[in-house]
């Protein structure tokens, strides 16, 4: 693992990984009828307050470089890390794949509560973070980890003010959940 990366281009870099993960992002909500209306979904986030308003911006700055930072990392050749960042990887994508095909077959007028997300209320968001944390190993960047977690402080931010919403658009059924299910996994 290191902090200030070689970066360079080639065959074996970051950019194998992250070509999977935008390719899932953004053709998989493209594979159901209602397409449109899930894109619009998944794409709305509420800036109710001024917290939300300031940091989304940095947060999406941070994620955007981690992003074009993958393109330029190689994937390592220690074994033990590239184990571990493809096994996280490859699981965070499919529960990621899961997650967004619950909440595409989910009704609008009903909040997102099967599959994956009886065990996280944030699925999408958890799991892409997990998938992103593989990456950081298979390419032993501390820089892609840090970024992946600062932006995840910010997502955490607008993920409380999706909360809100919900609670606001779907009441009591969304209290009720909130009560089943953890905010992102298991405990936390």
């Amino acid at each position: 693992m290191h902090w200030n990366p070689e970066l360079s281009i080639g065959w074996l870099n970051g950019w194998i990984l992250l070509a999977f993960y935008l390719a899932v992002m953004f053709f998989q909500p493209l594979c159901y009828q209602n397409r449109r209306q899930i894109i619009r979904r998944l794409m709305f986030h509420p800036r109710d307050t001024m917290a939300v308003k300031r940091v989304m911006p940095i947060t999406i700055s941070l994620y955007y470089m981690m992003l074009i930072l993958t393109i330029f990392l190689p994937i390592r050749s220690d074994r033990q890390l590239l184990l571990w960042g493809f096994c996280l990887f490859g699981t965070g994508m499919i529960l990621y794949i899961l997650a967004v095909h619950a909440f595409a077959i989910t009704p609008l007028d009903q909040p997102v509560t099967k599959g994956v997300y009886r065990i996280s209320r944030n699925p999408i968001h958890f799991f892409s973070w997990v998938a992103y944390y593989g990456v950081g190993l298979a390419t032993g960047s501390w820089l892609i980890i840090a970024f992946n977690v600062l932006s995840g402080i910010g997502i955490h931010i607008g993920t409380l003010a999706e909360e809100r919403f919900c609670l606001e658009k779907y009441g009591e059924s969304y209290s009720e959940y909130i009560k089943r299910a953890p905010r992102y996994f298991l405990f936390f």
